[in-house]
């Protein structure tokens, strides 16, 4: 018995010795570098270590894994917000899920971010392409290291458990948004038990490190190291046959743009065959630890003779296209040369397809055309065998010159066959992120519920604010006015919200928001919405109220022909401006603004036949403007048309091709919706008609209605840079009750418009 106790005392003791022996070998692991959004440490059990024999200052860590939690409302990735960690390594802040829901968010980050058991985290309200700051809660903020949970010293779990932190604008108005600031700081203390490991974080992404500590050297070697090869130099001018390449290890991933279009690595370019000019090559390198680098390359194609084949072709023109998923076959065969170059009409993109014989002694074409500045265009062929289009040749137009877009395909031909004919298509696309917003026009609606306020308690603090409101608005207006910044505002309606107390309601409106705006002649134009006119149910029982049953005596009192009949843009109206036409020339090309107030000849309809017919006689006697429609009904909330607006489509809409744009309120929300309008019947598509709703009545405490609609008028990229602004809240972020996806997705957007009257987004004059 004593025996088999002594042996099992001896494997007791032999067990212990195994796992002692096995933690000296561990720690003969001295070193590791860890990796993990673009950042490198190095963790180790040594305090004095050399990088490439310079001490490197090291400080107490861990080497357990460290995440970052916190929860987000509204943040929107439309923002450059970030999270900066230890007040130097920037991080995106993106949204963790639903827009207008709580939602959790979850960063990992390298251990040797805790420094001598501290961290720090700086999350920051970022801009927009416009300049607005984003307004957005976080709460919940922790860390977590192996598994236990950590509260900061600022917000601890006691005290801010689900409690929101509001990040934006410091700068809002304090009595509605209070609280907001544009950085909020938070830092960690972290026990001592965690505080296993001295470390560094790594300045440099480099190949491999050598580390010397206790007289040895370690040489690690670097997985996160971007490892790549261009084959093209900076302000390389060159003139002879070249293939694009990019070579890079396996832990490297790559993108490459040529002018901002993506193009597939060991693209030829052919002596002759190519696009004359200067041309921009960006490489994006990436891998999986979030090391990015982005290699811009400016570089010149330059041939002296470019190859004439003269190919039999055949042009197809496409009209206007909302994408490029369209059958090749689908456009309309049509003739150009270099006296009739063939124009595609203006739109988002601008395509032109060619069809030539498959010849085996003409393996090379030439596009030549022209288009508008800073536009990109690409020619893609079609590769037959893997059934897709190749962008081959870009070039990014600085002005209208005449360029040439080419290609060799004479390697691996036969791929290109389409029953013995080649297909390739040329592409003009404005890509340019950065807009230039010269002038804007705004767009007001729906502002009743600030007027009723005004004129149930005016000397109350309700009361006040809501002056405070439109008088904001009205400054705001001005100011711009004066500033040279804002030509034109559209009203579209409901100025006040009952006919009941209209005698005040009509009189405070005209003194907090109209008058100082005629006083100071400002641009602007009004429609009647329902509760301007008594078009609503308390007036008649609950019935519809049809045109004998509407009130437009205090309309006419206070916003009737007389009160604007003397602006030289006025032109035009119907029944003491219950409808009317405005007329401005803007950047040289003639602006019809065509109201059309409140009415009902028919049930469920609320513009009357009457106005129509009024609109009609002014549309045809300016046949050559652009006629931008407004309507208090028009669109709903969710991208569809209303059945007013259905009405007013078919009547006017489809039948008039100068209508361009359509502006509407009185439902709440905001949505838009573009309709591509075939006006000669040949099959193609010559219009978009962009339609939108921007009405905020009942949303942020019924002051949303001071959120203007601003367009602005980018003249060097040819494109409306729509978003919202209120100079009540001083603010950009609409905070609203419901729909907040489709809210959100128009609060600042982008919608391409020939500003500039050019007519086509290309210029063709054939293939050679």
């Amino acid at each position: 018995m004593f025996k088999s106790i002594a042996n099992k005392f001896n494997i007791i003791v032999l067990f212990f010795l195994v796992i002692i022996l096995v933690s000296c070998n561990a720690k003969e692991v001295q070193f590791e570098l860890v990796y993990g959004n673009g950042q490198i440490g190095i963790v180790s059990s040594y305090d004095d270590i050399k990088l490439n024999d310079e001490k490197l200052s090291v400080y107490k860590t861990t080497n357990e894994k460290v995440s970052i939690h916190f929860e987000s409302q509204y943040l929107d990735d439309g923002y450059q917000n970030i999270l900066l960690i230890n007040e130097n390594h920037p991080l995106e802040l993106k949204r963790g899920g639903d827009y207008e829901l709580f939602t959790k968010t979850k960063y990992e980050i390298i251990s040797p971010n805790i420094i001598n058991g501290s961290l720090t985290l700086n999350f920051i309200s970022g801009t927009n392409a416009v300049g607005t700051y984003d307004n957005f809660f976080i709460r919940n903020i922790f860390i977590v290291i192996n598994n236990e949970q950590i509260w900061s010293n600022e917000y601890s779990e006691d005290e801010y458990l689900n409690e929101s932190l509001k990040m934006g604008n410091d700068d809002l108005r304090s009595e509605f948004r209070f609280g907001y600031q544009q950085n909020i700081q938070v830092t960690f203390d972290i026990p001592d038990k965690h505080l296993n490991r001295y470390g560094a974080l790594l300045s440099n992404n480099e190949e491999s490190f050598s580390f010397n500590a206790n007289g040895k050297t370690y040489d690690i070697t670097n997985q996160a190291y971007l490892k790549y090869d261009i084959n093209i130099n900076d302000n390389e001018v060159i003139n002879e046959t070249k293939t694009i390449t990019v070579t890079n290890d396996t832990n490297t991933k790559h993108q490459i743009y040529l002018d901002g279009i993506e193009i597939e690595n060991n693209l030829k370019l052919t002596k002759g065959a190519w696009s004359n000019g200067e041309h921009k090559l960006n490489v994006v390198l990436y891998n999986d630890f979030g090391f990015k680098e982005i290699k811009e390359i400016e570089f010149e194609l330059e041939a002296t003779d470019l190859i004439e084949n003269n190919h039999n072709y055949t042009a197809y023109n496409y009209g206007i296209i909302s994408n490029l998923n369209i059958d090749f076959k689908s456009g309309k065969e049509v003739s150009l040369s270099d006296e009739n170059p063939f124009l595609t009409p203006f739109g988002e993109y601008g395509m032109i397809g060619f069809e030539i014989d498959y010849n085996l002694d003409k393996l090379q074409f030439n596009y030549e055309g022209t288009s508008l500045p800073n536009r990109s265009i690409y020619l893609q062929i079609y590769n037959n065998e893997n059934k897709v289009w190749q962008t081959v040749s870009t070039y990014i137009t600085p002005n209208d010159a005449l360029f040439n877009l080419g290609y060799d395909f004479s390697e691996n031909s036969n791929q290109y066959n389409v029953e013995n004919k080649v297909r390739f298509r040329v592409v003009s696309v404005n890509l340019e992120k950065l807009s230039t917003v010269s002038e804007y026009l705004y767009h007001l609606t729906d502002i009743q519920y600030i007027t009723q306020k005004i004129a149930k308690a005016e000397d109350s603090s309700i009361g006040k604010a809501a002056i405070d409101a439109l008088t904001k608005m009205q400054e705001y207006i001005i100011g711009e006015t004066n500033n040279n910044k804002l030509i034109y505002s559209m009203m579209t309606g409901d100025f006040t919200q009952t006919l009941n107390n209209a005698e005040v309601e009509y009189e405070k409106v005209m003194q907090y928001l109209f008058n100082p705006l005629l006083e100071n002649n400002i641009a602007f134009g009004v429609l009647s919405g329902n509760h301007d006119v008594g078009g609503v149910s308390e007036n008649i029982n609950g019935a519809q109220a049809l045109d004998e049953d509407l009130i437009y005596e205090y309309w006419n009192a206070n916003l009737g022909e007389n009160v604007f009949s003397h602006n030289d843009f006025y032109k035009s109206n119907y029944d003491n401006n219950r409808s009317h036409h405005d007329r401005l020339n803007i950047n040289g090309l003639n602006y019809s603004f065509l109201y059309l107030g409140w009415g009902s000849s028919i049930k469920g309809i609320n513009v009357s036949i009457l106005d129509i017919n009024y609109a009609k006689t002014v549309l045809e006697q300016y046949p050559d403007d652009i006629f931008v429609l407004l309507s208090h009904n028009y669109m709903g909330g969710s991208g569809l048309r209303s059945s007013t607006g259905e009405y007013v489509y078919n009547l006017l809409v489809k039948t008039y091709p100068q209508i361009k744009l359509v502006i509407s309120g009185h439902i709440n929300g905001s949505s838009s919706r573009i309709d591509y309008l075939d006006d000669d019947n040949d099959g193609l598509y010559d219009r978009r008609v962009f339609q939108f709703l921007t009405n905020f009545q009942e949303e942020d405490s019924l002051y949303g209605a001071s959120f203007i609609r601003r367009m602005g008028l980018d003249y060097e990229n040819n494109r409306f840079v729509f978003d919202l602004y209120s100079p009540f809240y001083n603010s950009s972020d609409i905070y609203v009750a419901s729909k907040h996806k489709i809210v959100n997705e128009h609060k600042l957007f982008k919608y391409d418009f020939d500003l500039s009257g050019n007519g086509f987004s290309l210029k063709s004059y054939g293939v050679k």
